[in-house]
């Protein structure tokens, strides 16, 4: 069928199929067959019109050719009947304006053959000649045997370009892997998690190195499962750098039902397990505020039932715990405050404010009327609104000054897979669906919004450069908005292919992860800005005391290069370093007088006590470790300890600084304050001793600077 000459170029031809290629194939058809020039149309979905894949005339390519000839139409060659029969057609039988077209290249017949397969058809391909010449029976068959070659290269072309389509456009993890974990094949979303532009560079290597970093496969792999049970099997995994995926493993078996293989199909999931582990935090937050003895704490709902409270809580009114539980707050609130308490109860279920804070008069199991300060705030938890109420009792004590934020809905959702629709766009943008899932737009600026100018700039980039170009947009469906990212991919040079990923559920989740971990965050600050209220209650003549240090702490780190997230604990820990006291008299803390030394060795031990309250919270780092620390010096004289040096954490001779200077600079009832500049000279003096000399010379900076927040002695 083809001479010798011929085999160089179609051995280049069959390399890499394009439709450039199927140029030089059918100028060797044309050279074999005798014809001045072909041309084939494909059947994308549509028989009625098949669109132009390739042509040539006299040995040179030809641009487009519509498809206007009726007598090439399915229907007369009997397209849809698989026969393969060579219709005929002399020009001077034509319609005149076909005649008219046909004559300006001075082609005098026509041959028409489907392109068929007993099992598809994929197109038509028509061929010319300047002669009158008939077909013997040989050049017939010899004509249906080149269609053969073609429908076979055509079938080729197609399954590749599909592979290439999926391959460079689903966003799962896609990998196919042998028996010893040895990647065959990979999409581009695996090779993209890893850094890697080119799938193709993960071929031949092992998965447990390149995602683990390990030697040997991991005890937790799914696909060690799926080798055992020959069954689906899927499991979270986090990798070494922090990610999260869900891994699935399906097995690959043989016609005998051997296992040759295993498909691995894998969804990063690292946002949903932050939001998890931030959901686990606040759970235990509120089980630590239950059980501490400090402050009362109820959870009610909004008709005012009481369904939990703590032994506290039950103590300041003179119940038990038992009692309380079976109780209405409006049972032993006085009724003065009421319908004060109501109008704001309302306005927080309207959502009108966040949360409140009351000052009011209850009246205990004795008769007796107490002050009560009360903070109330929504709980939206699990799908139950109800309320939890903070109370201390103020007949003795100063107001509590810091409100917490509501907390929002925990609601967290990972899509499975994202459904796609394909589109063929051509150079003047009209669209046609490719794909059974698609929808039927008539132009790309259907899919896409804009304007056409932008649409139209989309193909021609694709089209000049070759490369894929990634597309955010929406579309209106009436009820709803629907969000895609879509990639325009080049098909040929006057046309492009377009895969839709709607991402719309997606879309949402994430934005609702991220705003329930923040939310739950502020929540956390907000109880743990509460604790410390709570501490400078306990020692009035230190209020302020906590968020000074907290502040200046944050500066320093700052100034010394944190991230936010390290910043955040200094902060915590600044807030929450002295909450040891809590459990040393009152007596003691407040005493104008000098301390003996049973005394002294009980304030002492303060540090301990907070790292006793601290250490069983799931903080992101070491504020409980920071707290027990604050009270160390660099030349081992402090406490409890005595660590030196670099046995202090960071953080903590950050805070030892902070602490140091700002109980320097604010009153005492034993002694007066020092002024920032005398503070910060007794700080240098003690550098290399007491204090790390960095802190304290980046503190004199700040100072210097005027960032340094006023001493607690320049605050009216």
């Amino acid at each position: 069928m083809f001479k010798h000459s011929d085999l160089a170029s179609l051995q280049s031809a069959l390399t890499d199929l394009t439709p450039q290629s199927f140029n030089v194939l059918l100028n060797i058809f044309c050279r074999n067959m005798g014809f001045d020039g072909a041309v084939i149309y494909l059947n994308l979905g549509n028989p009625e019109k098949l669109p132009f894949f390739a042509g040539v005339y006299k040995g040179k390519p030809v641009r487009e050719v519509s498809q206007k000839f009726p007598y090439l139409t399915p229907k007369l060659i009997k397209f849809h009947e698989v026969q393969q029969e060579v219709l005929e057609f002399e020009r001077e039988e034509l319609p005149e304006e076909i005649n008219k077209f046909l004559g300006k290249y001075n082609i005098n017949k026509i041959f028409s053959i489907p392109i068929v397969t007993p099992k598809r058809n994929y197109g038509i391909l028509a061929a010319a000649t300047e002669s009158k010449r008939r077909l013997t029976s040989e050049e017939s068959e010899n004509l249906k045997t080149h269609v053969l070659m073609f429908s076979v290269l055509i079938d080729i072309y197609h399954t590749k370009w599909v592979f290439d389509v999926v391959r460079n456009n689903i966003r799962e993890h896609v990998i196919i892997q042998d028996l010893d974990h040895r990647i065959l094949e990979a999409n581009k979303a695996a090779a993209l998690s890893l850094g890697i532009e080119n799938p193709d560079e993960l071929k031949g290597k092992y998965c447990y190195e390149l995602w683990h970093k390990r030697k040997d496969p991991c005890p937790f792999c799914p696909l060690e499962v799926t080798r055992k049970t020959l069954e689906p099997a899927e499991n979270e995994v986090m990798t070494p750098d922090g990610r999260w995926f869900l891994i699935r493993s399906d097995p690959i078996l043989s016609e005998t039902g051997d296992l040759v293989g295993f498909v691995e199909l894998t969804l990063e999931i690292t946002e949903k397990k932050k939001a998890e582990r931030e959901a686990r935090r606040f759970q235990e937050i509120v089980k630590h505020l239950f059980e501490q003895p400090l402050v009362g704490v109820t959870l009610s709902d909004y008709d005012g039932n009481i369904i939990d409270a703590n032994e506290t809580r039950a103590r300041m009114l003179g119940y038990t715990r038992e009692e309380l539980l079976k109780m209405n707050w409006k049972d032993y609130t006085h009724p003065d405050h009421i319908p004060e308490l109501l109008e704001k109860l309302k306005a927080l279920k309207d959502k009108k404010i966040e949360n409140f804070i009351a000052d009011v008069r209850c009246l205990s199991k004795d008769g007796k009327v107490v002050w009560q300060r009360l903070f109330v705030m929504p709980l939206e938890f699990e799908n139950e609104n109800l309320l939890i109420t903070m109370i201390m009792d103020i007949s003795e004590d100063v107001a509590l000054k810091e409100e917490l934020q509501k907390l929002l809905k925990e609601r967290t959702a990972i899509l499975d897979a994202i459904p796609q629709k394909i589109y063929r766009i051509t150079r003047n943008g009209v669209a046609t669906p490719v794909s059974s899932k698609s929808e039927k737009p008539e132009r790309l600026i259907n899919l896409i919004g804009g304007t056409e100018k932008t649409a139209l700039d989309f193909i021609k980039t694709t089209l000049s450069t070759g490369k894929h170009q990634q597309i955010i947009y929406n579309r209106n469906y009436g009820i709803e908005d629907r969000y895609f990212s879509s990639t325009l991919s080049k098909l040929d040079e006057e046309s492009a292919i377009l895969v839709e990923n709607d991402i719309t559920e997606i879309k949402r989740q994430q934005i609702e992860a991220l705003k329930q971990r923040n939310h739950l965050k502020r929540l956390t600050e907000g109880i743990i800005k509460t604790l410390s209220h709570i501490i400078e209650l306990k020692e009035p003549y230190t209020a302020g005391h906590q968020s000074r240090v907290a502040e200046i702490a944050y500066l320093v780190g700052k100034e010394m290069g944190f991230d936010e997230e390290r910043l955040t604990i200094i902060r915590y820990a600044g807030l929450l370093h002295d909450i040891g006291k809590l459990i040393i008299p009152i007596e003691v803390l407040n005493k104008p007088a000098r301390l003996t030394e049973s005394e002294f060795n009980l304030v002492k031990q303060h540090p301990t006590f907070s790292y006793e309250i601290l250490k069983d919270i799931e903080f992101e780092g070491p504020v409980a470790e920071i707290a027990f620390q604050h009270h160390e010096r660099i030349n081992g004289s402090g406490y409890p300890r005595g660590l030196k040096n670099d046995e202090i954490l960071l953080e903590a001779r950050i805070i030892a600084c902070a602490d140091v200077y700002e109980a320097m600079t604010s009153h005492r009832p034993y002694r007066p304050a020092l002024s920032p500049k005398e503070a910060l000279k007794e700080l240098k003096e003690k550098a290399g001793i007491l204090y790390d000399p960095e802190v304290v010379r980046i503190m004199e900076k700040l100072y210097l600077e005027g960032k340094l927040p006023k001493a607690g002695s320049e605050i009216k």
